[in-house]
């Protein structure tokens, strides 16, 4: 979860998957991570789920909030 100061606004929301892979994933293992975000009240949610290609591979999600104003 990502979140703006108080005195800033949510502009909008990211999130990524990356794999610790010598390569390039392969399609199943990049098949097997879904990732679903929301935005609201001000929060970035990001929740994931895997499947079995992901067994003995490292991933990483990354979550990011673009936020305005603030002082």
């Amino acid at each position: 979860m990502r979140a703006c100061a108080g005195s800033e606004r949510l502009v909008r929301g990211w999130h990524a998957v990356g794999f610790y892979t010598a390569g390039a994933p392969a399609a199943d293992l990049v098949g097997s991570v879904v990732a679903t975000r929301s935005v609201s009240r001000g929060r970035v949610v990001v929740s994931a789920r895997t499947g079995s290609a992901i067994r003995g591979v490292r991933a990483i999600v990354q979550v990011g909030a673009v936020c305005a104003g603030g002082s």
